[in-house]
């Protein structure tokens, strides 16, 4: 049975972009999971602490396999593997992947929450989610993604930076 997921990717430090293609390729290759669609990338003002370089933003689809505790522990290692430094939360960071949805599931434990508790309120997780699923129901707020970033709080700039999200070819 394959679920229907979605990922946010973030990063701010560091080659930006090359970092969002590395987590975009290790995402593709894991065992039982599939790309569906991804967002284009947006440029944002960072969220929490203010005095750090923007970000690059995307939002992937994917159809994965994986029982959700393991797609989350393999999203941890790709964070380690592409060169993550645990700091400060919302902190600067060379690659962030949230899994933001999970069909419709809703988790609670020490080590994972999903929904991601903070995709209601941040304008970098709508504006990509909308683009690939406006009509996607939260499972926690009932409200569609469309209706979420309408009234969402956050008034960071959110700007098209390119227009998709692929991995580049080694020559």
């Amino acid at each position: 049975m394959m679920a229907r997921v979605f990922l946010g990717l973030g990063s701010n430090l560091g080659d930006r972009l090359s970092a969002l293609r590395s987590a975009f390729g290790r995402v593709a290759a894991l065992a039982g999971t599939h790309i569906s669609r991804a967002s284009g990338i947006y440029e944002t003002e960072p969220y929490g602490v203010k005095e750090q370089p923007d970000f690059l933003n995307a939002v992937i689809e994917i159809e994965t396999s994986l029982p959700i505790e393991d797609l989350h522990r393999n999203l941890k290692a790709i964070e380690r593997e592409v060169g993550r430094v645990e700091r400060q939360k919302w902190g600067p960071r060379e690659i962030d992947i949230d899994l933001l949805f999970f069909e419709s599931e809703r988790l609670k434990t020490d080590t994972l929450t999903v929904p991601h508790p903070g995709n209601t309120q941040r304008r970098f997780v709508l504006e990509p989610l909308a683009e690939l699923s406006p009509e996607f129901v939260d499972p926690e707020t009932g409200l569609t993604v469309s209706a979420l970033l309408q009234q969402c709080p956050d008034q960071g700039s959110v700007r098209k930076y390119s227009e998709e999200l692929t991995v580049k070819e080694e020559s």
